[in-house]
C-alpha cells in the first residue's frame, strides 16, 4: 500500500490529512491511540485508531457520555462519585 509522503517536524510528528483521519473515524478534538507493529517480514508500521472510552482510574470501558474529561483524561461517573463522596468506598 502507497501512502502520503509526509515529513516529520522538529518535535517529531507528522501530520495526517483530515480526510484520512476521517475515514479511521476520527475528527479535530478526539483522542487517537497510536502503536508500532510490525508484519510478517518484521518492519515497522503505525497503527491509528480511535481511543477506547477507558478510566484512567479504574479501567472500566463505557459510551462517551461515561466519562468526564480531567486534564485530558477520561474519568468514569462511578470514579467521580467516589471521589466526591469522602464517606464512600474506594
Amino acid at each position: 500500500m502507497k501512502g502520503i509522503p509526509r515529513k516529520v517536524d522538529q518535535h517529531g510528528r507528522i501530520t495526517v490529512p483530515l480526510a484520512t483521519l476521517r475515514s479511521l473515524g476520527l475528527g479535530p478534538g478526539m483522542l487517537a491511540d497510536v502503536c508500532v507493529e510490525r508484519d510478517v517480514a518484521g518492519n515497522p508500521f503505525l497503527v491509528v485508531t480511535p481511543a477506547e472510552h477507558t478510566c484512567i482510574l479504574c479501567g472500566a470501558e463505557g459510551a462517551p457520555e461515561d466519562f468526564v474529561s480531567f486534564r485530558q483524561k477520561r474519568v468514569c461517573n462511578q470514579c467521580i462519585d467516589t471521589l466526591c463522596n469522602p464517606g464512600g468506598s474506594e
